[in-house]
């Protein structure tokens, strides 16, 4: 997906807690870095369900795949590097269209909750939830033999 500044205001961490400041940072300075619009795309590493550890972004060069793993751009130690046998990574054609949608939440749209008690987190987006109980009264009933 081409990096533009209508992409950068749609996935700004402004826009909602979903996005990852790390990330909005890391395409801005692709983007600057490279003139303008550039085409970054991700690619599922072999081997690794999609998370950001199985995530690389980037562009393709020659077979090989120029760029961070979306694990390093989220805990801000990414550097650019040169990824070969991009033959044997597959794209991920719905990243962009799920990030957009979801935020960081689009590698578990059930969120990755981090659960204390009665109290849960959800480690992508941020969404807070408390457990609640109520005493319910119901009338079973069932078939007993005569």
């Amino acid at each position: 997906m081409n990096i533009d500044a209508a992409l950068l205001r749609a996935v700004s961490p402004k826009t909602g807690a979903q996005f990852s400041v790390r990330f909005h940072l890391w395409l801005g300075r692709m983007r600057h870095r490279h003139s303008g619009a550039m085409d970054i795309r991700a690619w599922r590493v072999p081997g690794y369900r999609i998370s950001p550890y199985g995530l690389l972004l980037g562009y393709e060069s020659d077979g090989d795949i120029i760029g961070s793993s979306l694990a390093s751009i989220l805990r801000g130690k990414a550097t650019i590097g040169c990824y070969s046998g991009g033959a044997s990574h597959r794209e991920f054609k719905a990243f962009w269209p799920r990030y957009v949608k979801h935020g960081l939440c689009a590698f578990d749209v059930s969120h990755g909750w981090d659960t204390k008690k009665n109290f849960r987190v959800c480690r992508w987006c941020g969404v807070e939830q408390r457990l609640r109980s109520r005493i319910e009264r119901r009338v079973v009933q069932h078939w007993e033999a005569a």
